[in-house]
């Protein structure tokens, strides 16, 4: 069994973690459909349903991990600790998900300024 690696806490480790072959973050849509389907695993358990479908649809992934993410209509179901480790399934920390927090994948490799419910990583 793999151990999984701390989530990235700075652009270095975000990078580091893009390039490692660890499996245990989500880093394609067929991954965050398991991680849905699975009632151990699932971030979003308790989240209604409709609430999913919008964080689901809005999901981009490029080269190996998170590019783009619009977290509007889960945030006031989960509590933070809820809200730290679906991040931290992605393999982002805390401190690295507000500086990518408010911007938007708006074309590769271009994030834009956005509303506050959208993420929008280096991956974009």
């Amino acid at each position: 069994m793999t151990t999984p690696r701390q989530p990235a806490e700075t652009e270095r480790e975000w990078r580091a973690l893009l390039k490692s072959n660890d499996k245990t973050f989500i880093r394609s849509l067929k991954d965050w459909k398991a991680a849905l389907a699975d009632p151990k695993r699932n971030p979003l358990r308790g989240c209604d349903s409709a609430a999913i479908r919008h964080f689901t649809k809005n999901l981009k992934f490029k080269n190996g991990g998170l590019a783009h993410a619009n977290f509007g209509e889960v945030v006031a179901t989960l509590t933070y600790p809820q809200f730290q480790h679906l991040w931290g399934r992605f393999g982002l920390g805390m401190r690295l998900f507000e500086d990518y927090k408010g911007y938007k994948c708006e074309s590769r490799g271009t994030c834009t300024l956005s509303s506050a419910v959208d993420i929008c990583t280096s991956n974009c």
